[in-house]
């Protein structure tokens, strides 16, 4: 019999009724189990309609190969009952996967995710190594964890203060003027330990997710474009971001070409030695050498990292595997010639490295896994 969740989930997407999570979570597990099926005999209830939608979802997958979806089904059921989303694959595709399995098991363990993880350097130069057991801390009088236990006590004088995360490190931090920011693994993010009355500026280098409050001067009239309220910046290099009040995700890694700024609610005005533009919420702003453009995204695409998840959308390998590296503290070797992959998952970020490469190999990738030097060096090919 069909798990009664299961079924009212595929029912959900049928009729469009499903959350965005829930669709993701559908379409994920279309992709991952396209590769997997048997021909092993099941029920056969109707989920036409359900396999029309999910086909007119990935009209790129329907080119490659169908799936039936009345064996789709029950391995849909077990997930529920588990409680589990794309990483399942694992249980299920471990007599296909057996060389990797075998390439994993030759550490001592599995590679664990990353987790909360970030330093702390005072202007003096004087750096305090954050607690793991905390997601974050606040900036007010005193410098102290989410929970209220001091991390520092704070000076009188205003001084630059920088957090930053390692690969494999997460964590977030309230600014003086309430503002939040969720660092990403290999980031930093340098501040004053309390704003002035002109304006708030921090210095972003890697990927941060800013939720910024909107501030009044106490005299309007000194107000930039006569707005009244206090500007927030975001100096990364090559661009500026400035918001009154507002939530947007920015990607600036040296190693990537170019400058994303993603906005999820508010507007913001980017600004480029030589253009400006101005982004509506669902829009993002791309920065390079060639100048500023603009697109229409899907925003989540771009933020599901600061809710636990990895999201990739027709990402290439080497962009979906830079960020595993940076997630899992690998270093990464390509061998041999890589086509054009699109890979589609979507994968909490909790997950062990081996799980994840398993729902990923469904891409035609292939991956070994070996210590050298200390280093987990994770080999990247094609089947």
């Amino acid at each position: 019999m069909i798990n009664q969740p299961a079924k009212e989930l595929l029912d959900r997407y049928r009729t469009g009724q499903c959350s965005d999570k829930e669709r993701r979570q559908v379409e994920a597990w279309y992709i991952q189990v396209v590769d997997a099926m048997d021909d092993t005999h099941l029920p056969e209830p109707d989920y036409a309609a359900v396999e029309r939608k999910l086909k007119s979802q990935l009209p790129e997958l329907e080119r490659k190969k169908v799936l039936n979806l009345k064996k789709f089904i029950p391995y849909a059921a077990a997930i529920l009952i588990a409680g589990l989303t794309v990483s399942f694959f694992w249980i299920f595709q471990k007599d296909k996967s057996t060389h990797l399995i075998e390439q994993i098991t030759q550490l001592d363990e599995d590679v664990a995710p990353g987790t909360n993880r970030a330093k702390l350097t005072l202007a003096d130069g004087r750096s305090i190594d954050l607690s793991e057991s905390h997601k974050g801390i606040v900036i007010a009088d005193q410098i102290t964890y989410m929970d209220g236990s001091a991390v520092l006590d704070q000076t009188a004088n205003i001084e630059m203060l920088t957090l930053s995360t390692p690969k494999g490190g997460t964590y977030q931090v309230t600014l003086p003027d309430g503002s939040k920011v969720w660092l990403n693994a290999e980031t930093t993010l340098k501040y004053p330990s309390r704003f002035d009355t002109e304006e708030r500026v921090v210095e972003l280098t890697g990927e941060a997710y800013f939720d910024v409050v909107g501030l009044k001067r106490q005299d309007a009239n000194q107000s930039i474009q006569q707005s009244g309220r206090i500007p927030f910046r975001v100096i990364t290099k090559g661009q500026i971001v400035e918001v009154l009040g507002t939530q947007f995700n920015i990607a600036a890694y040296p190693t990537q070409p170019q400058i994303k700024t993603t906005l999820v609610k508010g507007k913001v005005r980017l600004s480029s030695q030589t253009k400006q533009l101005t982004l509506q919420p669902g829009e993002q702003g791309i920065s390079n050498q060639n100048g500023l453009v603009k697109n229409k995204v899907d925003t989540e695409l771009f933020t599901a990292w600061k809710d636990g998840y990895f999201y990739f959308d027709r990402a290439s390998t080497k962009a979906a595997v830079e960020e595993l590296a940076r997630w899992y503290d690998l270093d990464v070797q390509y061998k041999g010639k890589l086509s054009n992959i699109n890979i589609y998952a979507y994968i909490e970020r909790n997950k062990p490295l081996s799980a994840v490469l398993n729902a990923l190999e469904k891409s035609g990738l292939h991956f070994e896994l070996n210590q050298i030097k200390g280093r987990n060096q994770l080999i990247v090919s094609e089947h």
